[in-house]
């Protein structure tokens, strides 16, 4: 496999950097489990937010197919059972917007790879919106030789801007049409090649400190979009300048894949998102990085307070020579910026748009796995509630890709894809991080290491 540019790099051999430090040790699913039983736990309603008795929740051929508080519901002969007594479930999270690289300033390794990873933080869905053709094909082939191994994986592949435009991927996975036509053509092929999303670029600089960028012209997005509509596609944009985004939001599109943080959103905009049925992705973790990449990954590694990043990866970034290569890249950012982008997500969330956590993962300074579950932190720091929080990455999350009605929360008849978590995260949200065993597809396919002193679940067969 080739490597990659400096934005949307591969990690570095994940056995050097990551598989040591993981707290969570990912299997490979046998063939056939018997039925999953968890008892006495405590079921976090991410819709409405109601207190759950402790209930035992049953698991079988990976779904969800009973729930009870009255002690009736039958278990199964040969069942796997886990106490769940004093523990929280919760729907896997997904983190929209991740590139699947490390966040490290150096290249290696493969994207499958980093992919399973995220499994072991409870990240069960992840999108995507820009990776080669080539990684595209071969994330695919990994996932579909082994579905249990890696969260649900959907993708954008190659991307859409214009010549002379930003391009984080450095020509690598972008497509630069010059006429309508040419652009239809090459949304067509996309669809072929079996991608779920059209993504476009509309970004021209001007409020992220860098050289001014060409940006798509009104007929070529125009004809992005409805094509993309026409074949049962979204178009989704990266759009941060908040006139763009009404452009783009007037031609039709379906979401926008990072916060605008040129200005703070207005009453046209949201009627824009509102009569488009659009949702909106956070990607805190992204800006909080821009603002000051020393200072964020310095707030990653307190929040990474289990250890399972190690240190040497987070001090690659005291490094004057890595700080001073990613301001180049990045640009160096206007203060309010980080005010805006809050102001936006409480905004747009409070004008009954959803919100969906999503990270940009892959850009120097967003670090796999441990950015994905402070974009939740960040989400309530913006003023949300820890159970709006949980909405925006589960259910809505599962919205986006139209999946709501089979996984995304706890309930009968869900894809048991689920987390279960040492502590409430509605009484804190960064309880996210206290992870003690994940389920994808009704498979426990990750285990926690005891903390010091902590009491084991029972676990029978």
């Amino acid at each position: 496999m080739s490597k990659r540019g400096f934005i949307w790099a591969r990690s570095t051999t994940s056995a050097v950097i990551y598989t040591a430090a993981l707290a969570l040790t990912a299997i490979a699913a046998p063939q056939k489990q018997p039925p999953l039983v968890l008892t006495n736990i405590t079921i976090v309603d991410v819709l409405s937010g109601a207190p759950r008795r402790p209930a035992t929740v049953l698991i079988n051929n990976g779904r969800i197919v009973g729930i009870s508080s009255d002690g009736k519901l039958a278990i199964p002969a040969g069942a796997q059972v886990i106490d769940g007594s004093g523990k929280y479930l919760i729907p896997g999270l997904a983190d929209m917007h991740n590139h699947l690289g490390s966040g490290l300033p150096i290249a290696g390794d493969t994207f499958s790879e980093n992919l399973a990873s995220l499994l072991n933080w409870g990240i069960t869905t992840v999108f995507c919106p820009g990776i080669t053709m080539q990684d595209y094909r071969e994330v695919r082939k990994a996932v579909a030789a082994d579905p249990l191994k890696y969260p649900h994986f959907y993708s954008a592949g190659n991307v859409f801007t214009a010549e002379g435009g930003f391009d984080p991927s450095q020509g690598q996975a972008s497509l630069r049409p010059n006429t309508p036509e040419e652009a239809r053509e090459q949304v067509r092929a996309m669809k072929a090649a079996g991608v779920d999303a059209i993504k476009m670029i509309m970004d021209s600089g001007a409020s992220g400190g860098r050289p001014a960028k060409v940006l798509l012209k009104p007929e070529i997005y125009a004809a992005i979009i409805a094509e993309a509509h026409k074949l049962g596609l979204k178009a989704i944009v990266h759009v941060p300048e908040l006139q763009d985004a009404k452009a783009v939001l007037r031609s039709g599109a379906d979401g926008l894949i990072h916060a605008v943080f040129s200005d703070r959103v207005d009453a046209e905009f949201l009627q824009l998102m509102k009569q488009n049925h659009a949702f909106y992705i956070s990607t805190s973790a992204l800006e909080e990085n821009m603002s000051g990449t020393a200072e964020w990954v310095a707030k990653l590694a307190e929040f990474d307070d289990r250890g399972r990043i190690p240190s040497s990866s987070y001090a690659m970034f005291r490094q004057p020579a890595v700080l001073e290569q990613i301001r180049t890249r990045l640009g160096v950012q206007p203060k309010e910026m980080i005010g805006y982008v809050r102001w936006n997500i409480k905004a747009v969330h409070d004008a009954g748009i959803p919100v969906i956590t999503g990270t940009d993962t892959g850009v120097p300074g967003v670090l796999l796995g441990v950015s994905s579950v402070m974009e939740l932190a960040l989400h309530v720091e913006a003023g949300l509630t820890p159970r709006e929080t949980l909405r925006s990455a589960t259910y809505e999350a599962q919205r986006m890709m139209g999946q709501e009605r089979k996984v995304g929360t706890v309930e009968v008849g869900k894809i048991a894809d689920l987390v279960i978590l040492d502590a409430n995260p509605l009484d804190d949200i960064r309880n996210v991080r206290r992870v003690n065993r994940v389920i994808r597809g009704g498979i426990v396919v990750g285990l926690s290491p005891l903390a010091s002193g902590e009491v084991p679940m029972k676990s029978s067969n």
